[in-house]
């Protein structure tokens, strides 16, 4: 059994290049198996995901970190809308009348802590900073399309 890495089915799930052209980010789907507790025959629970940031021109690699609101939760892909911000969408995996959680947050990197080849997260670790952009479901949400 892996104690690193990612969690099986749940890797790099969405990619966006930085509004200047100059980084490419990955956004993980769930923690990493070091950066949680392992639970339920070895399933890794938590709610610290990483932000991968790859320098385009020299290859140097960053991460960030985003916490979920809950370690039920997902995270599903990402796009940039300033030079620090970003687009992306925490969700539960609950369908339909049963969904609780399934929301577009605003991230910014501003502040947060800058990890370089680090294999496990640092206590004192700043998350990236994130507010509810829309929420899907708030029963006031209506799709302009439906």
């Amino acid at each position: 059994m892996n104690s690193t890495g990612r969690s099986s089915n749940k890797g790099m799930e969405g990619l966006a290049l930085s509004c200047d052209g100059n980084h490419l980010f990955g956004l993980m789907q769930h923690l990493l198996l070091q950066d949680g507790e392992r639970h339920d025959g070895g399933q890794s629970r938590g709610r610290h995901c990483r932000l991968v940031q790859v320098d385009i021109e020299s290859g140097a690699v960053s991460e960030f970190v985003y916490t979920l609101d809950s370690p039920e939760n997902g995270l599903n892909e990402i796009t940039a809308i300033g030079p620090d911000e970003f687009l992306l969408i925490e969700r539960d995996s609950e369908l339909g009348t049963t969904a609780m959680f399934k929301k577009i947050m605003k991230i910014s990197l501003t502040g947060a802590t800058v990890l370089s080849g680090q294999p496990s997260l640092p206590d004192d670790i700043r998350p990236v900073r994130k507010e509810v952009f829309i929420d899907f479901c708030r029963p006031s949400f209506r799709c302009p399309l439906c």
